[in-house]
C-alpha cells in the first residue's frame, strides 16, 4: 500500500511559532514534493518535520520518532535504499567532524537526499563559517543534482544518488526554476 505524504504548510509552520523558518522549509517542501517519494526519513526534525507522516530519526526522544538513534553511530538500524529521500534540514553542522560519514550512511540507505545548513554565518562554533567548500568535503565524493538555493543566510542543496532516469532533466528544470 502506497502512503499519501503531507507536507509541512504555511499555516501549521505558523502554528508551531517556526514562521520565520517558512522562507528555507517551503523550498524544502518543494524539492521534496517534485521528487514525489513513496516514503522519507528525516533526522532530527524535531517539533517541525516537513513530511508530518514520513519516518524520523533523532538522537533525543519525542512522540512519534521512528528510529532513537544517534546519527553519528555508524552503520544505521536502517536497510540499504529503504528510503526516497532523506531530509536533513538545518542539522548538518551538528554532526561532530562526522559530516562525511554520516552523509555515505545517507547514500546507502536512500535514493536522493534534501539538506540546509547555514550558509557563511559570521560566529563561532558549530554553525559559524560553513561555505560551499566545507559543504562539498562533507558530501564527497557526490556532487549536488542542482546549484544549491540560498534563502536568508541558509543555503539547500538536492542529491541524488539511484540511477539516472528519464524525469531528471524534467525534475532538474522544476528544481531549478524555484
Amino acid at each position: 500500500m502506497i502512503k499519501i505524504l503531507n507536507f509541512l504548510t504555511k499555516e501549521k509552520c505558523s502554528q508551531l511559532r517556526k514562521k520565520h523558518r517558512w522562507e528555507y522549509l517551503k523550498i524544502a517542501v518543494k524539492y521534496v514534493k517534485l521528487i514525489n517519494p513513496d516514503n522519507c526519513l528525516e533526522l532530527g526534525a524535531a517539533t517541525i518535520p516537513i513530511v508530518s507522516n514520513g519516518d524520523t530519526m533523532d538522537k533525543n526522544e519525542w512522540d512519534n520518532l521512528t528510529y532513537f538513534w544517534n546519527a553519528l553511530k555508524i552503520p544505521w538500524p536502517v536497510e540499504d535504499k529503504k528510503y526516497n529521500v532523506f531530509v536533513a534540514l538545518q542539522v548538518w553542522e551538528h554532526l561532530k567532524n562526522k559530516q562525511n560519514e554520516v552523509f555515505q550512511e545517507v547514500a546507502r540507505i536512500s535514493d536522493w537526499a534534501v539538506l540546509s545548513l547555514p550558509y557563511k554565518w559570521d560566529q563561532e562554533g558549530s554553525h559559524g563559517r560553513i561555505t560551499k567548500s566545507v559543504i562539498l568535503n562533507w558530501t564527497s565524493p557526490y556532487k549536488p543534482f542542482i546549484k544549491p538555493c540560498i534563502v536568508r543566510k541558509r543555503i539547500i542543496y538536492v542529491f541524488k544518488f539511484s540511477k539516472k532516469s528519464k524525469e531528471d532533466k524534467q525534475i532538474r528544470k522544476l528544481m531549478e526554476d524555484i
